[in-house]
This record gives structure tokens, C-alpha cells and sequence, in this order.
């Protein structure tokens, strides 16, 4: 039986607004762009394969996020299978 590499929703997600965050800081050389916002940097995303559809977000300034998936959409064959890769909704 092969099992199935499921992609961490929390770590991608606590990532990619790290980078966006260090992307914001290193444009600006006073750590702020032109209205003053900078995003809150992460402290924790929580994230379970065993509940997919929520994911919490804590930020250092207090804050929480909870992003709820209501719709998914998936994608069958991609270049490697010969397929066109369309997406299934």
C-alpha cells in the first residue's frame, strides 16, 4: 500500500508570512512601508491532518486568525501522468 505525503498546512502557512514579513522589512530601510503596516510576525499556526479544513494562526501582537476551508479543489493529472492538469471543482 503506498501512503500519501500530506503537505503541512500550519508550517507552509506561519512560512509564507514570514517571508512576507521579512519581504515588507527589507524593503523598507525604517522597517515600516508607506502606511505604517508591517505584518504581525507568526508565533504559532496550528494545523491537524486529522481536522484539514481549520487552521489557527497566533501572531506576537495577540492577534488570531482562524482560517476555515469550506470548498477544495483538486487537480488530476498533472505533466508527469500525461494529463492536462486541470482543475476539478
Amino acid at each position: 500500500a503506498r501512503e500519501k505525503v500530506v503537505s503541512d498546512r500550519g508550517y507552509n502557512e506561519a512560512s509564507f508570512r514570514s517571508a512576507v514579513r521579512s519581504y515588507v522589512l527589507a524593503s523598507r530601510g525604517d522597517g515600516t512601508d508607506g502606511a505604517g503596516i508591517v505584518p504581525p510576525a507568526v508565533r504559532s499556526a496550528d494545523w491537524d491532518a486529522s481536522n484539514p479544513n481549520v487552521l489557527t494562526v497566533t501572531y506576537a501582537d495577540g492577534g488570531v486568525e482562524e482560517i476555515r476551508v469550506t470548498k477544495r479543489a483538486a487537480e488530476t493529472g498533472g505533466a508527469e501522468s500525461g494529463g492536462g492538469g486541470d482543475a476539478l471543482f
